[in-house]
C-alpha cells in the first residue's frame, strides 16, 4: 500500500511526519517492491529519518560526557530507545515480527 499510494500527498505527509518504519518492514519494502515505481522515493524518505535518527543518537552520546552535565536533553533523550525499537520492536506491543511482546 504504501508504494502503491506514494503519489497521495496525505500518505507521504503522514509518513514524513512519523518515525518512519521498523527494520523488518524496512527489508520487507525493499523485498516486496523491488520492481516498483516509487521503492527509491520511499527509501529516500525512509533514509531521511534514519539520518535524523543517527543524529540524535550522536547528540545523546556526545551530551554523556561529563563536561556537557549542565546541558539539557532535548529530542535526543530517548533517541537510544527508539534505535533499540527500531531493530527488536516495543515490548508489550507489536514487536518486529509482527508478533505480541512478552
Amino acid at each position: 500500500m504504501l508504494l502503491d499510494d506514494w503519489q497521495e500527498p496525505e500518505l507521504a505527509q503522514a509518513f514524513a511526519t512519523s518515525s518512519g518504519l521498523c527494520w523488518l518492514h524496512t527489508l520487507r519494502l525493499i523485498e516486496q517492491g523491488k520492481q516498483h515505481t516509487h521503492l527509491q522515493t520511499v527509501l529516500a524518505a525512509q533514509q531521511a529519518h534514519l539520518q535524523r535518527l543517527q543524529d540524535e543518537l550522536h547528540e545523546f552520546i556526545r551530551k554523556l560526557d561529563y563536561r556537557l552535565g549542565r546541558h539539557p536533553y532535548g529530542r535526543e533523550a530517548d533517541a537510544w530507545r527508539r534505535v533499540v525499537t527500531l531493530y527488536v520492536g516495543v515490548r508489550g506491543g507489536q514487536g518486529s515480527e509482527g508478533q505480541d511482546g512478552p
